[in-house]
């Protein structure tokens, strides 16, 4: 399924909902996966993670990450994300799913490995699946991870029937200003009312740092993390334009929630290194 790709010659029709592209140009998802690696490959190459993997990798700042890394560093990479499959020719799928392909075709070139997982990041079921695959076929640890989801909601992963819904809205008061709205190609004035407890506290959970620390845990436990191990979660500051519902507003509340378990990552990754070294020097 993963290797689905509308090969017919169709029109794309551009669609847009408010100012979400709702269509996808599959050759100009190729197109810009070319791009992005021609301008990698112009800066050569560099010293890097050699087995990486990548958590929301099929688009922006995660793709970006696996693109720089494979074609600068020459690193092999496992990408997870959640996607959609074409369907039809009115339905083609999303963008990342033709970007996980394309960048596959083209790491592969290369002779890397680049492995697509297309599924719940956040669920207990992935995280087996990636370890499990790593510990048989990439070599059996990595040495970097790169947390870059983003998601609206979260189920999470030990009460299923529990749903976590993330918005991005001001706290304390509303805010009033413009935005483009492709679809009627017009500058509307917009007002954001702000969130309340409920929608803040989910937030947090769905791009907080739980998962990111969950994640850790699990490959921790499963010995399959390299000495000099590092891993990274994206954060955001942006413009005063956007501090409102950014910064100042339930994304900030959820990057100051991963910055609290970064410390309880490094920590844990500290304790690891210094039981590795007590173990070598008792053994001498």
């Amino acid at each position: 399924m993963e290797d689905q790709i509308m090969t017919k010659m169709i029109e794309v029709k551009p669609v847009f909902k408010g100012n979400v592209a709702r269509s996808v140009n599959p050759a100009g998802c190729h197109q810009e996966i070319l791009n992005q690696i021609k301008y990698v490959e112009a800066k050569g190459r560099y010293e890097g993670p050699k087995k990486v993997l990548i958590l929301g990798a099929s688009s922006s700042y995660g793709l970006a990450t696996r693109i720089t890394t494979a074609f600068g560093a020459r690193a092999d990479t496992i990408g997870v994300s959640f996607e959609r499959g074409p369907k039809d020719e009115e339905k083609l799928g999303s963008a990342g799913w033709y970007n996980n392909i394309y960048f596959r075709q083209e790491a592969e070139k290369k002779g890397l490995i680049a492995k697509n997982f297309i599924g719940d990041a956040f669920s207990n079921a992935m995280k087996e699946q990636v370890i499990d695959y790593i510990k048989t076929e990439f070599g059996g640890k990595i040495d970097l991870l790169v947390y870059s989801l983003a998601s609206p909601k979260r189920i999470d992963p030990n009460e299923p029937e529990k749903v976590y819904t993330s918005v991005i809205k001001p706290i304390g008061q509303s805010v009033s200003g413009k935005n483009i709205n492709l679809e009627t190609e017009t500058l509307d004035d917009v007002t954001i009312e702000p969130a309340n407890d409920q929608e803040i506290a989910d937030t947090i959970k769905v791009m907080g740092g739980e998962d990111w620390e969950f994640w850790i845990d699990a490959l921790k436990a499963a010995d399959v993390l390299a000495n000099g191990f590092k891993t990274t979660l994206y954060s955001y500051i942006g413009t005063d334009v956007t501090d409102a519902f950014y910064h100042s507003g339930t994304l900030g509340q959820a990057k100051t929630d991963a910055e609290k378990h970064a410390h309880a990552i490094q920590n844990k990754i500290n304790r690891a290194f210094y039981n590795q070294v007590s173990q070598i020097l008792l053994a001498n």
